[in-house]
């Protein structure tokens, strides 16, 4: 399969009666050692030499990969919801791929919808490249950038964060370069607070149902209360996994914990249960940050597991 030109373009899926589009915020390509921080050095110099389902679309011949941060915007025919917000615009940050962007995201989301004609925002965890858009800034302040819509946090996941954020020790639980890319207390200070004192906040159950259509799916491990979002319309399903994966090679090998997994087992567990659930089943899956298009099927091979891009 050909890799999509223009890796910005939106993408856009039919499930039934509900549409997704994908509205991205970065892309790639990126050296693969930009997973060394996430999954470790040595697990991603063998991912060179791993399976060879992996190139060359999840990895080229000049060992480059794609990493995408985006949104998926889902049309039911009742509400409009975005899931997951990207890094945001204009933030101090102290890893340098975040820091101060200026991306096109909100003329790229405005191209299919305004911000304000959403209803729900759904987070599947509150880290940095998964909140920053729930804000903008205006005036020198942080405003909610989707003004007439309910923010669904899960209570677990906000709490520990707002631990986190007034914890000056709370880098113990991670490697320095991780634990940089979270940047704990300014994302909370700009990206969750603001919209809890807006009184924009419903405190949402990790196996909610959001319409006949959406319902969350607990996904804990990454995060303390990490979901993932499922559609069912019309006989057909597709599942956005947040960050259960970083990379194609976490599907070769689920048990590979993620350095930014607060519970690491739980991590390992999650994976492997959600790719038995999941595989050889007609379930469209969107990674977050896997591309170069989020849309695949989990295949079993032998022992293990791979991805068949959607379309291929």
């Amino acid at each position: 399969m050909t890799q999509p030109v223009d890796y910005l373009a939106n993408e856009t899926w039919t499930v039934g009666d509900v549409t997704i589009t994908k509205v991205v915020e970065s892309s790639g390509p990126f050296p693969i050692e930009l997973l060394d921080p996430i999954v470790g050095a040595e697990r991603v110099r063998s991912v060179k030499t791993g399976p060879s389902w992996q190139r060359p679309y999840y990895l080229s011949g000049n060992d480059e990969i794609c990493t995408p941060v985006h949104s998926f915007l889902i049309q039911t025919p009742t509400k409009r919801i975005v899931v997951d917000t990207g890094v945001g615009d204009d933030r101090e940050r102290d890893f340098e791929g975040f820091r101060m962007l200026k991306s096109g995201y909100l003329d790229r989301f405005g191209a299919v919808w305004d911000p304000e004609s959403v209803d729900y925002v759904v987070s599947t965890h509150l880290h940095v490249d998964h909140c920053g858009w729930n804000t903008r800034l205006e005036n020198a302040r942080w405003v909610p950038t989707f003004p007439n819509a309910r923010y669904l946090f899960i209570k677990a996941e906000y709490d520990a964060w707002k631990a986190l954020a007034a914890d000056p020790d709370a880098s113990r639980l991670w490697d320095p370069t991780p634990y940089m890319m979270l940047d704990i207390e300014r994302l909370f200070s700009e990206s969750m607070l603001p919209i809890h004192e807006a009184g924009l906040v419903d405190w949402t159950e990790p196996d909610a149902v959001l319409t006949p259509e959406v319902r969350l799916i607990p996904t804990h491990g990454h995060t303390p209360g990490h979901v993932s979002v499922l559609v069912e319309s019309g006989g057909q399903s597709t599942v956005m996994s947040g960050d259960l994966f970083h990379g194609a090679c976490q599907v070769a090998h689920p048990e590979w914990h993620d350095q930014l997994d607060i519970d690491r087992p739980k991590g390992m567990l999650t994976r492997a249960g959600f790719l038995e659930r999941f595989a050889d089943t007609s379930t469209m899956v969107l990674f977050t940050h896997i591309g170069p298009s989020p849309a695949a099927y989990i295949k079993r091979e032998g022992g293990s597991y791979r991805l068949e891009p959607a379309g291929a």
